[in-house]
């Protein structure tokens, strides 16, 4: 599944007020998740990482996103996922910088919408209205419990 599809499904959830509209809008993207994506697409729609912490903080993040974005959606969520496990696990002498050039290739690679929601994501300031119960409700209705 394409970052972009997850960001835009986010989008329609953000721009809902109502409950069952959001519900509705997760239940519709998750469903079109191939089973490999479910486990990466979930913490994101909440608002987390896999991952949890990845030893990113402000100063990271912003030097990382400070490109500009691509023109056309590439990045799929599981090319996502993968720059987070890398920085996740940097460790030692130079960790730093690795950390900020993995997720430098990944913000290059993301348009202005995805990178928006990347920086979001990372600082956890997500806010786009998917709270637990929400997207529970999400869940269980892609899986017509």
């Amino acid at each position: 599944m394409r970052l972009a599809d997850l960001v835009a499904a986010s989008s329609t959830v953000a721009a809902s007020s109502r409950r069952l509209d959001k519900v509705a809008a997760l239940a519709a993207f998750l469903q079109r998740l191939a089973p490999q994506d479910v486990a990466i697409a979930v913490p994101f729609l909440a608002g987390a990482l896999r991952q949890g912490k990845i030893g990113v903080g402000y100063a990271v993040i912003r030097q990382a996103a400070d490109v500009p974005p691509a023109e056309v959606p590439t990045l799929v969520l599981a090319d996502v996922d993968a720059a987070f496990d890398e920085v996740a696990t940097a460790r030692g002498a130079g960790s730093s910088t690795r950390r900020v050039e993995r997720l430098r290739g990944l913000f290059q690679r993301a348009t202005r919408e995805e990178q928006g929601f990347l920086v979001r994501l990372l600082f956890g300031e997500l806010r786009q209205g998917a709270v637990e119960g929400v997207l529970l409700e999400g869940v269980a209705k892609a899986c017509s419990i």
